[in-house]
């Protein structure tokens, strides 16, 4: 499984969408074109953000995901206290997931 590890992103919702879209898509879809590796799959690693945010990142990995069939994408929020062995095992043990956003940061909140 290949990482693609965003820093940081804006505060507000819609500047954090636009600069994923501007700066992060086509860096993935370029990775996703790319002859696989291992075993192709692709683990998008977004920073904490507020809830606001949640809706955008979840519809850009459902459509990574969609695109890159038969590869898998999935997406995870963490801090860097996070062990994202941990998300990769899962993942690893579960093969039909993908298009999800996961959440390992005790910060974003997906039930609001």
């Amino acid at each position: 499984m290949s990482l693609y590890v965003i820093e940081r992103l804006p505060g507000d919702p819609l500047e954090a969408a636009a600069e994923f879209y501007r700066k992060d898509l086509q860096v993935l879809l370029n990775q996703l074109a790319e002859p696989s590796s291992a075993d192709g799959d692709l683990l998008i690693v977004f920073p904490p953000a507020s809830h606001e945010q949640c809706g955008w990142r979840l519809a850009a990995v459902q459509n990574l995901a969609r695109h890159a069939v038969p590869r898998r994408v999935n997406g995870v929020v963490r801090d860097e206290t996070a062990d994202l062995a941990e998300v990769s095992r899962f993942l690893a043990d579960a093969p039909g997931v993908t298009g999800q956003l996961f959440t390992m940061d005790g910060k974003s909140d997906r039930t609001r």
